[in-house]
């Protein structure tokens, strides 16, 4: 789980991940600020490749699980722990009509035994995988957003820092 959709499932408030977000923007920023005191020489460049080549894997992976978020299809339980039927939602991008939920047993699950579970509301489905899908969207959004920072950064370490003319001894 990334920082930020750990932030919106605690507080569940936009605005705490939009502040951290320029709060985490704002120290970028701060942090790329050339130094002229800073070593130019071939172990800078080493980290600097090493750095950008570990936050890209790790983008890559966070856009992944935003991408799988978004696209992938979600299922709710339908009632408590010892009920097995599950009722599938669709996607984000692809939700499934309120008409086409349906609550499905397992194919290992005896034919005798699912008699005893009662039927389900389509209402009380349907909000249940209105929420499901929703914190979903918003956790791909956060994924995103993290990711797009670490992909930021990466492109900071690439940067190649020039030294300025006044600061070069003779």
């Amino acid at each position: 789980m990334s920082l930020y959709g750990s932030l919106f499932a605690m507080t569940g408030e936009w605005w705490w991940t939009v502040g951290i977000t320029a709060v985490a923007v704002a120290a970028l920023v701060a942090w790329s600020k050339p130094y002229s005191e800073i070593s130019m020489g071939r172990r800078r460049q080493i980290w600097r490749w090493t750095s950008a080549v570990v936050l890209s894997v790790c983008a890559l992976g966070l856009f992944g699980i935003a991408g799988r978020e978004l696209f992938g299809d979600k299922s709710i339980r339908v009632g408590d722990t010892t009920d097995p039927r599950r009722v599938a939602c669709g996607s984000v991008v692809d939700p499934r009509p309120d008409d086409m939920l349906t609550a499905q047993f397992p194919d290992d699950f005896p034919v005798e035994a699912r008699q005893q579970f009662g039927p389900i509301s389509l209402d009380s489905s349907a909000r249940r995988c209105a929420d499901r899908l929703d914190s979903s969207a918003y956790f791909a959004a956060a994924t995103a957003l993290g990711a797009a920072q670490l992909t930021g950064r990466a492109l900071i370490h690439l940067r190649v820092r020039r030294v300025p003319v006044d600061s070069v001894t003779p």
